[in-house]
């Protein structure tokens, strides 16, 4: 399912929950409730933040986490080191110039990506080398009010500016 379309939502049918006193009703009905949300689980998660209001705009925020940890690109990643507290389920604060919280969530997951430059990782063979120097880019969609500017505070972290990137999409790294 494309993450345009949100997560799957799953639903009994009328009169199947009730009951009916019919062994085989339940059963049947235990039955779809366990495939819809057999289906349910089989979507990928879509990281949830909360807004501060129902207006606003979609943006995308992307952290690089500049670690140097050897992973196969594409592989699930957290920070490390220094880093270890910015994780999936880590807190984070969506915040305008003024420090007026406009968004908050929990990171998801983050994605390996190549540290080194593209000629060189194109170089790189896949079985000889699965792993190379990697960063971990997490990546949250947000709803926000418009802003000139924003900052994204992490776990206990200070806020960091955000640098504005092609399509509605905003960016910082760390160190």
């Amino acid at each position: 399912m494309s993450r345009d379309h949100g997560p799957a939502r799953c639903s009994t049918p009328a009169g199947l929950g009730a009951a009916s006193g019919r062994a085989p009703a339940r059963f049947s009905a235990l039955l779809l409730a366990l495939a819809c949300l057999a289906g349910c689980g089989a979507e990928e998660a879509i990281p949830a933040a909360a807004s501060s209001g129902a207006d606003g705009e979609r943006l995308t925020v992307r952290v690089l986490l500049r670690d140097g940890v050897f992973r196969a690109p594409g592989a699930e990643c957290s920070g490390t080191a220094s880093m270890a507290d910015l994780h999936a389920t880590a807190p984070f604060r969506l915040l305008d110039d003024e420090d007026r919280l406009l968004a908050e969530g929990e990171l998801p997951a983050g994605r390996a990506v190549s540290a080194v430059e593209a000629e060189l990782d194109a170089a790189l063979d896949e079985d000889t080398a699965p792993r190379r120097p990697t960063f971990c880019e997490v990546t949250v969609t947000v709803t926000a009010p418009s802003s000139p500017s924003y900052r994204l505070a992490v776990a206990d972290r200070e806020p960091l500016p955000l640098t504005a990137a092609e399509d509605d999409q905003w960016v910082t790294a760390l160190p």
